[in-house]
């Protein structure tokens, strides 16, 4: 990994070392067809022994679900969420409101 943002990351994760072991990310997929590109996320996360879960829910169809999905994960103590979706992309700002 070469890039300008892995760089980045390995150096925030070098130094602060409190972050690695805080970090938790929860990766929404709109469905499951944006899956080819997710996995390219969670490669990165566990080339970086970064914890994750993957989730799909769509935003259209299960609003409540989505809600309660986001709810879970910050009680958990999530603190990072990638939304992923299609077309109208309407995941990621069901995740941030």
């Amino acid at each position: 990994m070469s890039t300008w943002a892995s760089f980045m990351v390995r150096g925030i994760i070098k130094n602060h070392p409190r972050w690695r072991e805080s970090m938790d990310v929860t990766i929404l997929l709109g469905s499951s067809s944006d899956l080819p590109i997710a996995q390219k996320c969670t490669k990165i996360l566990e080339h970086f022994d970064v914890p994750y879960q993957l989730r799909v829910a769509s935003a259209h169809r299960s609003p409540k679900f989505v809600e309660q999905i986001v709810g879970d994960a910050i009680d958990d103590g999530c603190s990072v969420f990638i939304a992923m979706a299609g077309l109208a992309a309407a995941l990621p700002g069901a995740v941030a409101a």
